[in-house]
């Protein structure tokens, strides 16, 4: 038993100079470059980075300060999410014909509140004194095995640049004005606590100008899937000045006013109700097609610091209220499709507009009409 005892007591004493060496190991590679590199994406620290890299190299294909910008962009993410600092998780990149030739190794990125991840693979050059590794190249990586995995991930994260970061030099002189506008026109949003009518009136008219030189330089370019560092003013305005329009063709039909007095209507006249909004919002999507609920503050996508208020905004708001609270019955009493019709039309149709069609009234009641001409019935209440 002395022996066991013994041995027992020798290998704890191994597994602490392990851990001890393990420590001064940690302590030893955090003076090396590569280590550093680490540590400051770990940090989000984009500062630290920009001193790290070699600004005569590319990353991502692109040059550095064009990659540190969208690194700062994934980072943001990250920072709303509630995320504080990234866990470096090491693993290897599975796809061999990745830059079968080079030094290369991968690693996770977690947030470590919402597991959010960012998987990056390096390429890694020997430094002389073969002592440490420059990094040569950064790029996404789709096939990372984790060799630490978590639990459980978020999302993925993906860095992506900007047309207009990557080639300055296919970017107007009058692009390049409207898009510093543009931004100046959404950082001045984000100093406000909340927007009213007419101040988000004075901003589509000043910013008006910026909108249509973007849309017409997305139109000449082709291809609607480029990004833009302009992307999120453009549909921060697309979507503003929907809003706008859509209030004021409320206003004028009288329905911001008579909708609290709808429920009290024949149904006729009702559905003539609900069909007048179902087509001023059909074009009009961006925020508020078919929404269910209703915040208490509105916020558009593009400007999510930016709140909608004051007492013309909050009527609005109590129109959509009181709007859903009427439709939304309506809709499930004539609901034309069992649950199996249902995953068919979603399997058959694959325009946008198709889905939000089933919570149209109008779509269901013209359905109705029209398989009554056919001489079919449907049941009402057949969605309970």
């Amino acid at each position: 038993m002395a022996e066991i005892h013994l041995a027992g007591t020798l290998t704890f004493q191994k597994i602490l100079i392990l851990r001890m060496a393990f420590y001064h190991w940690q302590l030893f590679l955090m003076d090396h470059y590569f280590n550093q590199v680490l540590d400051a994406f770990s940090k989000m620290d984009r500062n630290r980075l920009e001193e790290l890299l070699d600004p005569t190299l590319s990353y991502f294909d692109v040059p550095v300060g064009v990659f540190l910008s969208g690194l700062e962009r994934v980072f943001g993410k990250f920072r709303k999410a509630g995320d504080s600092f990234l866990e470096v998780q090491s693993g290897h990149c599975r796809d061999l014909t990745c830059n079968p030739d080079k030094i290369r190794t991968a690693y996770r990125f977690v947030g470590n509140s919402s597991r959010d991840f960012l998987d990056l693979r390096f390429i890694l050059e020997l430094t002389e004194d073969l002592k440490d590794h420059r990094v040569l190249d950064i790029f996404q990586c789709f096939n990372l095995h984790s060799q630490e995995p978590s639990e459980w991930y978020g999302n993925r994260r993906l860095l992506s640049f900007y047309f207009d970061e990557e080639f300055p030099e296919k970017i107007s002189v009058e692009e390049k004005i409207h898009t510093q506008l543009a931004l100046e026109g959404m950082r001045s949003l984000e100093n406000l606590p909340m927007l009213r009518l007419e101040e988000a009136q004075a901003w589509i008219v000043k910013h008006e100008v910026s909108y249509q030189l973007f849309n017409q330089v997305a139109l000449d370019r082709g291809d609607l899937l480029v990004e833009y560092s302009w992307g999120t003013f453009k549909s921060f305005f697309f979507q503003m000045k929907a809003y706008l329009e859509l209030y004021t063709q409320l206003q004028e039909s009288g329905a911001l006013q008579e909708v609290f007095f709808w429920e009290v209507l024949p149904d006729p006249e009702l559905f003539q109700k609900i069909r007048m909004v179902e087509n001023l919002i059909a074009d009009r999507y961006a925020y508020f097609l078919l929404k269910k609920e209703v915040s208490e503050k509105v916020q558009l996508s593009g400007g999510e610091q930016i709140l909608l208020g004051g007492d013309k905004f909050d009527q609005l708001e109590s129109f959509w209220r009181k709007y859903f609270e009427l439709q939304i019955p309506l809709v499930d009493r004539f609901f034309v499709f069992t649950d199996k019709e249902v995953e068919a039309y979603y399997a058959s149709n694959y325009d946008l507009n198709d889905f939000w069609n089933l919570s149209l009234l109008s779509f269901h009641l013209d359905y109705r009409e029209d398989s009554r001409k056919k001489g079919k019935i449907i049941p009402e209440w057949r969605r309970r």
